[in-house]
């Protein structure tokens, strides 16, 4: 199936990319410790950007492994 490989190779190509932009991130957050006056707390924004990229890694995997197995 020509149109699965493709896929395959599309998803393979996407996965290699997002774990490389994981990497270099690197996993130390970057917290800062304030609070604005209506008491919220400054987000980790690395942190996000991280665990986005680990949700759609994760998402690339099972795909992947549905057009292996023939699920796709």
């Amino acid at each position: 199936m020509p149109t699965t490989d493709d896929r395959k190779t599309q998803y393979f190509a996407e996965r290699e990319r997002l774990m490389r932009d994981l990497a270099a991130l690197g996993q130390d957050a970057q917290t800062e410790k304030r609070q604005f006056e209506d008491g919220y707390a400054l987000r980790d924004m690395d942190e996000s950007t991280r665990e986005g990229l680990r949700l759609r890694i994760g998402e690339l995997t099972a795909l992947i492994e549905k057009i292996e197995t023939g699920d796709a």
